[in-house]
């Protein structure tokens, strides 16, 4: 992949995580992306199944409503416990979602990169930072991040998503 998209995603991926410093900000840059309606019912639990509360385009619990369509980013089983978004000036969107899912820090892993390759993302680099491992993912549109680590008897997954092209 040529470096400046490549730089442009991770650029996208540093603005949305720094959007989600300024969470006490009154005037929010971006649409907020937490509200009741977002917020799964009643005390959701990690699955390896969909659950009530998932949508047809996506097998996780809680996902912003703007989210890519599964076919597009996929994202593993699982139940959000944060989520944030933002627009940059041309438009494009990022987002930053972690969400609980059941398994060990490598399966999870694992099956979240092997869904983002089935979907014809290609890996361009890896690795492993204390008890947390990363990797990042691009198509044509998309460059996605993952992270895994342990979370006792399940595992934490984060997606950092940037949109790369319309």
């Amino acid at each position: 992949m040529p470096v400046k998209p490549l730089l442009a995603a991770l650029t996208l991926v540093l603005a949305v995580g720094a959007t989600g410093c300024g969470k006490d900000d009154p005037q929010p840059k971006a649409d907020p992306t937490s509200s009741s309606s977002d917020q799964p019912t009643g005390t959701p639990t990690a699955t390896d199944e969909p659950s009530d509360g998932s949508t047809p385009t996506s097998p996780a619990v809680g996902l912003p409503t703007d989210f890519p369509a599964q076919t597009e980013v996929p994202v593993v089983s699982g139940v959000v416990t944060s989520k944030n978004s933002g627009t940059q000036s041309t438009g494009r969107m990022g987002w930053q979602i972690e969400l609980q899912a059941v398994g060990t820090r490598k399966g999870c892993f694992d099956r979240a990169a092997a869904a983002l390759v089935a979907a014809g993302f290609a890996k361009q680099a890896a690795m492993t930072a204390g008890d947390t491992l990363q990797a990042q993912y691009t198509t044509k549109k998309w460059a996605v991040i993952i992270s895994s680590r342990s979370d006792g008897s399940s595992c934490q997954l984060g997606y950092e998503v940037g949109q790369l092209a319309d």
